[in-house]
């Protein structure tokens, strides 16, 4: 089972497209909206379908926090096993019930502990999203804040398939609960940004392997809004990049 996590940002028409398409009820996998503005429209909009389970935050939470009390909540409603997956999907995110449905036969047999797929930035599945990245350095960041220029981004038509890649945006990624647990969830200090960075690093020094799954497809359209420099976004960004610096020292001791 996955268990998809969509957590609205008053997104209701992007998720609005993701509920149309893959919201018909399967025991294959099942959606959770947590909504972080608490909308009476979206909470009409999840209760017109069977398998949306909707979820109103009491207050508003960063994407780390969100998505760990979803997990949560998940955990203290339902008979979730620990083998069984979370999929946290941007609500700008896509992917169509006939690639899920796919997923979701892949992960059955190959049982991988994190996953992502090849994900494209337009409905035409002909510009890739940076998704797949090795792990940063203070050159990194400043070289993608300051330039726009970023050698970490990994080129996926030389991987194909592969095991134990550095990290993946959290933007569609997924992981099995018992490794999420071991890994106590997301670290909800990053606000926004860098929580999928840190996250992968410290599941990469337990030994819990990362995959990339080059023959499911999926969009995010991504509003690159931290590229603008000293905007809100720009400085949750630069303060979360800090921030897994300073972790990334710290557990490298």
């Amino acid at each position: 089972m996955i268990n998809i996590i969509v957590v609205s940002h008053d997104n209701i028409a992007d998720v609005k497209t993701i509920l149309e398409e893959l919201a018909e009820k399967n025991e294959l996998y099942t959606l959770w909206v947590r909504d972080n503005v608490n909308d009476s429209v979206l909470k009409d909009l999840c209760a017109q379908y069977e398998n949306v389970n909707y979820f109103a935050g009491i207050r508003r939470e960063g994407f780390a926090q969100n998505n760990n009390i979803m997990v949560e909540h998940i955990i203290s409603t339902t008979t979730i096993s620990d083998d069984d997956y979370l999929l946290f999907m941007n609500p700008d995110a896509f992917i169509t019930k006939e690639r899920m449905l796919s997923l979701c036969s892949l992960l059955a047999i190959k049982k991988l502990d994190m996953f992502t797929v090849d994900l494209y930035a337009d409905a035409a599945y002909s510009v890739r999203d940076p998704s797949i990245r090795k792990f940063p350095s203070l050159k990194t960041f400043l070289s993608s804040f300051l330039f726009n220029s970023n050698s970490s981004i990994v080129n996926r038509d030389l991987i194909q398939e592969q095991d134990d890649l550095d990290w993946c945006a959290s933007s569609f990624f997924g992981i099995k609960l018992n490794h999420f647990k071991t890994l106590n969830g997301f670290d909800s200090r990053y606000f926004m940004y860098c929580e999928d960075v840190d996250l992968c690093y410290r599941a990469k020094r337990k030994g819990i392997k990362l995959s990339y799954i080059p023959e499911i497809k999926a969009i995010h359209y991504a509003q690159q809004n931290s590229k603008r420099l000293f905007t809100r976004n720009f400085c949750w960004h630069v303060k979360s990049a800090m921030l897994f610096l300073w972790v990334k020292y710290k557990l490298s001791r």
